[in-house]
């Protein structure tokens, strides 16, 4: 039983139970509690049902199953838990579909809507630990990874290019993806130091996606807890752990 059913079925009960208690005082209990507990529990089934579809349809990207933009922020926040429990990271991948208009255009938007499906299964079946893969909007993915070293962070980022380029073997339409990398980081000295809001690193995401995007070159935004200022490095920035 879910939770929304579970809620609306103790009320149901409740409510049952003080109206069969009101039938009780006036002596007309028998033949009104069969109809009426029915009733009720027909009701809490339903409701039950429809809160449980509501809560999915929130957290969940209706073509893709990625998860919602709406409940980004709570997974981000978990992670930054994680990673502030285990002295670690959290990398942020902003992902863009290169040319998603003339797939649109040219195929139509059945086929662009089959294309994002099949790229955010293929994000969603990386075999990387507690990631966490959002439809951000559009042809735009963002994908959060939990790390502890520059090693994870750039092999979560070819593991994402290799996933794409194995959706071009399976058709004729080709696929490419720019991507744009931001870590923030709880190593550091400086305690006092707030983390970046989740927007803010993908903002930073997005405009480094925009500059591999003209020049196809895979570099990386790093967000220092005791700087709390962000810089551009290539190559993945060793210097980051």
């Amino acid at each position: 039983m879910n939770i929304g059913q579970l809620v609306l079925g103790l009320i149901s009960i409740g409510i049952v139970t003080a109206f069969n208690l009101y039938l009780f005082a006036i002596d007309r209990l028998s033949s009104s509690f069969a109809i009426v507990s029915g009733i009720w529990i027909v009701m809490s089934w339903a409701l039950g049902k429809y809160i449980d579809l509501l809560r999915y349809t929130i957290t969940y990207d209706s073509l893709t199953s990625a998860y919602s933009r709406t409940v980004a922020v709570k997974q981000y926040r978990r992670l930054l838990h994680r990673a502030k429990r285990k002295n670690g990271a959290v990398a942020i991948y902003f992902i863009d579909v290169d040319n998603f208009k003339q797939i649109n255009d040219n195929y139509g938007h059945n086929i662009g809507d089959k294309m994002l499906s099949k790229i955010a299964d293929q994000l969603l079946q990386l075999r990387i630990p507690e990631k966490v893969v959002v439809r951000w909007g559009g042809d735009e993915f963002v994908v959060m990874v939990p790390c502890q070293s520059e090693h994870e962070v750039e092999a979560a980022l070819h593991l994402m290019n290799k996933s794409i380029q194995s959706i071009n073997q399976q058709g004729t339409i080709s696929l490419s993806i720019s991507l744009g990398t931001a870590v923030y980081s709880h190593r550091g000295s400086h305690q006092g130091a707030r983390p970046k809001q989740l927007e803010q690193l993908v903002d930073m995401a997005d405009k480094q996606m925009l500059w591999n995007k003209q020049r196809k070159k895979m570099n990386m935004t790093v967000i220092s807890k005791h700087t709390g200022t962000g810089r551009y490095y290539p190559n993945l920035c060793r210097k980051m752990f």
